[in-house]
């Protein structure tokens, strides 16, 4: 087990990049087997049905966690800086509001974008049914177990983990790059999935704690789940688009002030290797 007396540059030296691909193949595909085995998933709630897959793979990824950690000698305690997190940092959890825009506004105006050429297959992602969550307490608990689970998760593997490896073995812009490219792939929207992880990013280097990034990532995701997507047919899509424009405009302004005052020089120290919790850069 790794102890707060370990020479904390032992982990990164150790870990290897390609291990999150590995343990993300085989999360995917045990998860998948589980659900396609798993018989008494037929007879429950579609709404639970819904949520089995993620629950069964994120669960996978955080059981990782602690084993990888030890095999690495990484110090979690240290990587997700908790005893960081100061009252300064909560004033970054305002940047989910122009995420939130930006993610908005490119799933509309992409829809608006294949409305011009095909018309009816808009209309056909349109009338894809979609799980929304009611408010239910039951609902409220599932939905509060999912986004916490997905953002500790993510955090841990492409914030914490990757993000070190790849600083540790080049440099820090690179790393951020690389990671958010790699975060980006792994979600249905890449543009908004990079410029996410960018900016999660530069949070985590700013604040020194995971804790700050997996809030904005709670909240993202809650967010996502509850927002009204009550837009049934292009002509009402399309009556939409100066809302959608300014949503995309305006919040990708202010993230590239985010971005542009935050962003790192190659030499940038990393959170896991502050020797004082109340360190801020």
């Amino acid at each position: 087990m790794f102890t707060q007396n370990s020479d904390p540059s032992i982990g990164f030296a150790l870990a290897k990049a390609r291990l999150v691909i590995i343990i993300l193949f085989l999360s995917f595909v045990v998860a998948y087997l589980l659900q396609k085995s798993c018989v008494c998933l037929c007879f429950v709630d579609p709404f639970v049905r819904h949520l089995a897959p993620e629950f069964i793979f994120y669960g996978l990824l955080i059981s990782w966690i602690p084993i990888v950690c030890s095999i690495s000698k990484i110090d979690p305690k240290r990587l997700f800086g908790f005893s960081r997190c100061s009252s300064d940092c909560w004033s970054w959890i305002g940047v989910v509001v122009p995420l939130v825009m930006l993610n908005y506004a490119v799933g509309w105006l992409e829809i608006s974008g294949i409305s011009l050429f095909s018309p009816s297959i808009a209309n056909k992602i349109l009338d894809m049914p979609s799980i929304k969550y009611s408010m239910g307490i039951s609902n409220i608990l599932l939905l509060a177990v999912k986004t916490t689970l997905v953002a500790i998760t993510e955090e841990f593997w492409f914030r914490g983990w990757l993000l070190h490896r790849l600083a540790y073995k080049w440099d820090c812009r690179f790393a951020i790059i690389f990671s958010s490219l790699a975060f980006g792939i792994l979600h249905i929207n890449f543009v908004c999935g990079f410029i996410f992880s960018l900016v999660l990013s530069l949070v985590y280097l700013k604040t020194r704690t995971l804790f700050i990034p997996i809030a904005i990532h709670v909240l993202n995701n809650v967010i996502g789940c509850i927002w009204p997507d009550d837009i049934h047919d292009v002509v009402e899509l399309r009556s939409l688009w100066m809302l959608h424009v300014f949503f995309l405009i305006s919040s990708t302004m202010i993230l590239f002030v985010v971005i542009r005052r935050c962003w790192p020089t190659n030499d940038q120290s990393l959170p896991y290797y502050d020797e004082r919790h109340g360190n801020q850069r």
